[in-house]
């Protein structure tokens, strides 16, 4: 989504490259400047992580990660965090 752009930042405020929201920077406790590469990263991955551990497949750790975990809670998945996880896992299936 960000093209490889470090600094990019989203339309409700995700920044970096892993596009994370500050609510879930909050969660995972982010220490440093989330636009730096790794600090994005490993935040990212951490909440990510978080996700999977809440819901038992990566499939709603993802749609969770994109549209919210909430939402995925209460079966309130958007298309748009449907088509996300679908594509994540289409490429995870390609390496």
């Amino acid at each position: 989504e960000t093209g490889g752009d470090a600094n990019a930042v989203g339309g409700v405020g995700e920044a970096g490259l892993m596009q994370l929201r500050q609510l879930a920077a909050k969660e995972v406790k982010i220490k440093g400047n989330m636009f730096h590469p790794y600090v994005n990263i490993m935040a990212g991955s951490r909440y990510l992580k978080k996700q999977y551990d809440r819901f038992g497949s990566w499939e709603k750790a993802l749609m969770a990660y994109n549209g919210g975990p909430t939402n995925v809670a209460e079966g309130k998945i958007s298309a748009a965090a449907k088509d996300y996880a679908a594509k994540v896992i289409a490429l995870a299936n390609m390496i």
